[in-house]
């Protein structure tokens, strides 16, 4: 196997594929990136068993083969290497050689015949949505899902793909403690809906994390289309020269719209940064439940933000609004209001509420396509 490339086209497939290894005693060449020539394709190749990323990077191609490098180390020093200058590797028996400028380096690899091989997922179902759109529901979405797998079907994010037009995608994520739902529109890029025969389905929080991490690589520019295929019980995610195979959450997802409220007696209009900033300035009294006690007085225009610890102190402070409803309160997470905070770029936020004991309502003002609901702490 022999082939050359520049620094940096190497350097970013690299970026991509090793993010996804992790050292695995009892199965060594998953530490390994599989590097495969075939029809004068370079490929870089990844895999926990769980998830796949293949990535093509552009190069020449002198002869075909495959060869498997520990993917750290490999990444490591190709970062190293002079910048956009060109790099020359060929395999020599157990080693693969890597030129660049004055460089020239040796490094052992295995053969890649016990390298799994990956799975073939035909484009069937395939859905096509912005690469920048995308991102920014992930952003919105993945700190609501829960990080442990005891309940297995809330440790992924909800896929719901409307039926009718305009479409719309609407993932949800949650961990029983807070909600967040955000919608985007996508096209079809086959007959998918034709005949309804598609269907919703789980994306582990894993996988998305991944997802996640290759749009940052590429910037996630633009237009650019981030395609999604879904067959049985896999997934399949095309972006740019990268594709991303996983294995779907088996289950039913919650029926989480019930816990959404439809009315409130109390709604507020608040300066987003004013109150996040004031929420922090409390949160430093907070008690080991992360509480931050939340009173809205209507005739007052106001949200009073207090916390009381006996350890450290105590912390009050107000926040001016436009509130409508009866004079409410209720104790919450503050580190669950700050993740909805940090999520969005509006300059203000709608709170809504109905008392101590139901969910709270967060959204950007005028906003019709996230939605963020947090459990109160019942006192």
């Amino acid at each position: 196997m022999k082939f050359s490339c520049l620094q940096e086209n190497l350097k970013q497939g690299l970026s991509i594929v090793s993010h996804l290894t992790t050292k695995n005693i009892n199965f060594p060449i998953l530490n390994n990136v599989l590097i495969k020539i075939e029809d004068k394709l370079i490929k870089l190749i990844t895999t926990n068993l769980e998830v796949a990323i293949n990535v093509n990077i552009r190069g020449k191609a002198e002869k075909d083969g495959d060869f498997t490098v520990p993917a750290k180390l490999f990444y490591d020093y190709v970062a190293l290497l002079p910048p956009n200058e060109r790099v020359d590797l060929e395999v020599k028996g157990s080693l693969i050689e890597i030129k660049s400028g004055s460089y020239d380096t040796k490094i052992k690899g295995q053969p890649a015949t016990e390298f799994p091989l990956l799975p073939q997922l035909k484009k069937e179902l395939t859905y096509a949505v912005r690469g920048r759109d995308f991102k920014k529901a992930l952003e919105q979405v993945l700190f609501s899902v829960a990080s442990n797998e005891i309940r297995p079907e809330i440790s992924g994010v909800l896929f719901n793909f409307g039926k009718s037009e305009p479409y719309e995608l609407t993932v949800v994520g949650t961990d029983s403690y807070r909600l967040s739902e955000k919608k985007l529109p996508f096209t079809l890029k086959n007959d998918a809906l034709a005949d309804n025969s598609h269907k919703n389905f789980i994306v582990p929080l894993k996988t998305l994390i991944e997802v996640n991490h290759i749009l940052s690589v590429f910037s996630a520019a633009g237009d650019d289309a981030l395609e999604i295929s879904v067959l049985e019980n896999q997934v399949l995610f095309s972006y740019d020269s990268v594709e991303l195979i996983a294995k779907l959450i088996e289950g039913q997802y919650p029926n989480y719209q019930q816990v959404i409220p439809e009315t409130f007696q109390t709604k507020g209009i608040f300066n987003k940064d004013e109150l996040a900033k004031t929420i922090k300035a409390t949160s430093l009294f907070a008690t080991g439940l992360n509480d931050v006690y939340l009173k809205v007085s209507p005739p007052e225009g106001i949200i009073t933000v207090s916390s009381v610890n006996s350890q450290t102190g105590e912390q009050k402070a107000d926040v001016k609004g436009e509130i409508q409803g009866i004079p409410n309160e209720v104790t919450v997470n503050y580190k669950y209001l700050l993740d909805f905070f940090n999520s969005i770029d509006a300059t203000e936020v709608e709170f809504k509420m109905i008392d101590a004991f139901n969910p709270c309502v967060l959204i950007p003002k005028d906003s019709k396509d996230f939605l963020y609901v947090v459990m109160p702490i019942k006192r």
